[in-house]
């Protein structure tokens, strides 16, 4: 009961933003195990954030999600990471 009731309470206040959603696991879980209802990912590379939706899609939930970066400052960003 407590635990259950710990996690209610939990989930109705907590907005929680992820820079990286990567293929969508932490948010998945925080939705569908926690409960949290406002779950917000940032995902900058494309190919990613499609794995992403799609998790959501088999998991019958529409994600709040961008494909952007987040940074300090506006600019390009270079994904492959080479010279």
């Amino acid at each position: 009961m407590k635990s259950t009731l710990s996690r209610s309470c939990f989930a109705r206040r907590i907005r929680f933003w992820r820079s990286g959603g990567a293929i969508g696991f932490i948010g998945l879980f925080c939705q569908k195990r926690i409960g949290i209802q406002q779950y917000f990912a940032f995902e900058a590379n494309p190919e990613t954030l499609g794995i992403l939706r799609r998790n959501y899609e088999l998991n019958t939930l529409t994600p709040a999600a961008w494909n952007l970066a987040l940074a300090r400052c506006d600019g390009p960003l270079d994904l492959e990471g080479g010279e």
